[in-house]
């Protein structure tokens, strides 16, 4: 499910993390401020392309297959299963 949109999101967060991570002791509080509220947006941003996609997935099964993907996802209560991505 991952759109251009999504990956350029994941990328851009690996690589403020690994910013972070490798300038750990050569940044102020402020700077580490500002890159933990910009990883927490892009997270966030993420979340949203993430939930979409679920979202334009489901628009376009019949509802045959819907209510397959539901069983197989655990939402049935026919089988349980957690939700790892």
């Amino acid at each position: 499910m991952g759109g251009k949109h999504e990956d350029a999101l994941l990328l851009r967060r690996i690589s403020r993390d690994a910013y972070g991570a490798r300038g750990l002791y050569r940044r102020s509080i402020g700077s580490f401020s500002t890159a933990l509220a910009e990883i927490g947006w892009l997270q966030e941003q993420l979340r949203a392309e993430h939930l979409a996609a679920h979202l334009a997935q489901r628009a376009i099964l019949s509802e045959m297959q819907a209510q397959k993907y539901a069983e197989l996802r655990g939402y049935s209560g026919k089988m349980t299963h957690q939700h790892a991505h």
